[in-house]
């Protein structure tokens, strides 16, 4: 046992009998806040030792970012505590999100930068255009009287709109960051006037995406949730379908580190539903068989591994052969790019590049803008201040032309689309993390 004192904490070092973890070197698991784990590699040998550190005076999510004496492996060489040059996620002292990089010698994680685009996140939202919560014939995410479903909801992150519990009135979902919460709200009297909230999950830590789906196929909505810490993607069964008993189900946990975006779709044209997710801090999109088809055994399958500080991820047919593509944003590289199911089958991706310099993209979803029974694509840019969407140009070889909706909305960080004045066009919503605005722009025919 060897112990190392420092910044008025102790650390204790014991070889563990077996690796919590058996991926990579690079994940990291937290164990209720007392242990973590990690790899150690020896830098001339093919041995790895597993060791564990004991935090004693410190709660969930905090790491030594400090420096450590390293560990000797057998042949007297010095043992990395992490991969050289490696990005990790970490969070700041104003609880946004950001990225820690191992020294070059391997000997520990520098301090966290943190990232400028979540420190200015507003909400994502999710779930069809349609969102007609008050039942009046309308969709209700535009202008109009503001009714409060909860101001006690700490740091929202993400909603849906689904009918929870059956009785053909939409409710809405939630994601709370600080918080480590996952919850619905009832819409009672189906106007939207009365809301009445029930937690699906208290402690799910870093809560940061929230999406509506069937996913055992028994006809009722399900919860799927992504959790930015320990790297948690898990679904809720609603056990009775009125959304009162919720069974928890398990997709990834602790192996899929900053996991931001989750979004349900049938990837591989099998007639259930998969999962995407993007991962911040790994910079993977990647789809998770279903592979039962009830929600029980996932399958990972990697759809890209180097897409920088990716933020979203969506499922869509872009390019209308009836398989499911892929749409993301990565901010860190500033690219909107989509990917198509070559196979249909999720096998194999080309990667189709839609936008290469928008800087900070955070958020990248599909409509119909221009009705020529296409999808097009519609992004927002949290460092330009810009919200643009790209015509679909019908074909591999033509570049998809941005057309800018507005170059001055302080740190756009949320795009969506819906016919919001019911006159048959597609309207253009916006939300910006920094000005604190929430705005939407008419679509005309001049």
């Amino acid at each position: 046992m060897k112990e190392v004192i420092g910044f008025a904490f102790k650390l204790s070092f014991c070889n563990s009998p077996k690796p919590l973890i058996d991926r990579t070197a690079k994940k990291i698991a937290y164990d209720n806040g007392i242990l973590v784990y990690s790899k150690r590699r020896c830098s001339n040998s093919a041995k790895t030792k597993n060791t564990m550190r004991h935090l004693t005076l410190f709660p969930l999510g905090f790491l030594l970012l400090g420096t450590i004496a390293p560990l000797s492996c057998d042949d007297g060489d010095p043992a990395t505590f992490c991969p050289p040059g490696e990005q990790q996620s970490c969070t700041c002292d104003d609880s946004a999100f950001g990225t820690r990089t191992c020294a070059t010698d391997g000997s520990a994680y520098g301090e966290c930068e943190c990232d400028p685009f979540d420190a200015g996140q507003d909400t994502e939202t999710g779930g069809d255009a349609d969102s007609d919560v008050d039942a009046d014939g309308d969709a209700d995410t535009g202008a109009g009287s503001e009714t409060i479903v909860d101001d006690q909801f700490d740091k929202p992150v993400s909603l849906d709109v689904a009918d929870v519990d059956g009785d053909q009135q939409l409710d809405i979902l939630g994601a709370a960051a600080n918080a480590n919460e996952i919850a619905w709200w009832r819409n009672v009297d189906g106007d939207g006037t009365v809301w009445q909230k029930r937690v699906v999950n208290s402690n799910f830590q870093g809560a940061r995406s929230v999406h509506a789906a069937d996913m055992d196929g028994d006809g009722d909505v399900d919860i799927v949730g992504a959790a930015l810490f320990g790297g948690n993607i898990t679904w809720w069964e609603n056990g009775n379908g009125a959304g009162t008993e919720w069974q928890e189900h398990p997709v990834v946990n602790d192996d899929f580190y900053g996991t931001v975006s989750v979004f349900a779709a049938d990837v591989d044209d099998d007639g259930d539903l998969d999962l995407l997710s993007a991962a911040f801090s790994l910079g993977d999109i990647t789809w998770w068989e279903n592979v039962e088809g009830d929600g029980e055994e996932w399958s990972e399958h990697v759809v890209a591994g180097d897409f920088k500080g990716a933020k979203w991820v969506q499922g869509a047919d872009v390019d209308g052969d009836g398989s499911m593509d892929v749409v993301g944003a990565a901010s860190e590289s500033g690219e909107i790019t989509w990917w198509e199911n070559s196979l249909g089958d999720g096998s194999s991706w080309v990667a189709r590049p839609v936008a290469t310099e928008f800087s900070g993209a955070f958020a990248a979803i599909t409509a119909d803008v221009d009705g020529d029974e296409t999808l097009d694509i519609l992004g927002a840019s949290f460092e330009a201040d810009r919200l643009s969407w790209w015509k679909n140009p019908g074909d591999d070889t033509t570049p998809w032309l941005e057309q800018p909706i507005t170059t001055a909305f302080d740190g756009a960080s949320g795009v969506f689309a819906a016919d919001l004045n019911a006159d048959g066009l597609i309207d253009i919503l916006g939300a910006a993390g920094i000005g604190d605005e929430i705005a939407w722009w008419e679509q005309t025919t001049d």
